[in-house]
């Protein structure tokens, strides 16, 4: 699923539950639920007050897909099949070839931090690291 499909089936799925808390709101106004359930006092429907907490609920509807919305142009994935130099590793992007590290950052929020591994190590420096250990960068 694309990211614009999922963001519409959040959205829709974020407008049904609070159109189904509207509705319960009004139907509880309309049936007096304290008087049928609980064997309160009878208290007459408030339309004013139905039609208040409707607008509030809207309002907050309408923050909660502005937010949605936000986060979802937030995401950004990288998705499908990359073509990939065998040799250099570079990316071909429509006519040109780029960096794995320049397309991943122009396409991604990920930034790139340069480290060995320790088969790296052994291959190009042997020896002279035998003892040190290569820890993995920090998470900030």
């Amino acid at each position: 699923m694309n990211r614009q499909r999922l963001c519409t089936f959040v959205s829709a799925c974020e407008i049904a539950g609070f159109v189904l808390v509207i509705a319960l709101s009004w139907f509880g106004e309309l049936v007096d639920i304290p008087h049928t359930v609980f064997g309160f006092e009878p208290t007459p429907f408030n339309y004013i007050e139905s039609l208040c907490e409707s607008v509030l609920t809207i309002g907050l509807l309408l923050f909660v897909l502005l937010v949605t919305r936000q986060l979802f142009r937030k995401i950004r994935n990288l998705e499908g099949m990359l073509p990939v130099c065998s040799f250099c590793k570079k990316i071909r992007v429509k006519d040109q070839w780029v960096p794995i590290e320049q397309y991943i950052q122009h396409n991604s929020e990920a930034t790139f931090s340069h480290s060995y591994c320790p088969d790296c190590v052994q291959t190009h420096f042997g020896e002279l690291f035998m003892n040190v250990e290569i820890s993995a960068p920090v998470k900030r």
